[in-house]
């Protein structure tokens, strides 16, 4: 039935329901590719040239974001205008975050020494998780982030140290 439809449908059709092509042993491709106009030879070429282009395009795409990623993650990079390469501006906030969690733990203990509080241990632990969130964050390239949240997480540690601890 389904070959009688196309057969109908191409009007090639012969007294057995066969299609044409088969019956004379030319493949079905080829005879579909001589029926076919010119124009839509045409418009099938381009439309494959279109998607192979497509292809080479996001390949070379995803190349390209690959080996900038590893670049900027491992790879040497030149200096900024302003100062250090990403990595060692990485190296930097790490080695600054992990000074400042020790000096943090220090004043923990210097301040329960004096005055035994939750709210010491609340604001000086919290400060602590804020230093290594920070190590964490600038481990993994976002240092500018960390810098921000290391002095605004320390600022508001001194601050309530000054105001909210008696």
């Amino acid at each position: 039935m389904v070959e009688e439809r196309q057969n109908l449908s191409h009007g090639t059709a012969g007294a057995t329901g066969q299609v044409a092509g088969r019956r004379s042993g030319v493949p079905y491709e080829r005879l579909r590719s001589e029926l076919m106009s010119a124009a839509d030879q045409e418009q099938a070429q381009e439309q494959a040239q279109e998607q192979a282009q497509e292809q080479a395009q996001e390949q070379a795409q995803e190349q390209a974001q690959e080996q900038a990623q590893e670049q900027a993650v491992d790879g040497p990079s030149p200096l900024r205008a302003g100062g250090l390469a990403p990595r060692q501006a990485r190296r930097m906030r790490v080695a600054a975050a992990s000074v400042l969690m020790v000096a943090v733990a220090a004043v923990l203990v210097a301040r329960l020494a004096s005055r035994s509080s939750v709210l010491v241990v609340g604001v000086y632990g919290l400060a602590l998780i804020l230093c290594g969130g920070v190590i964490e964050l600038s481990r993994r390239g976002r240092t500018r982030l960390g810098t921000w949240l290391l002095v605004a997480g320390l600022a508001a540690a001194v601050a309530a140290d000054a105001f909210l601890i008696p």
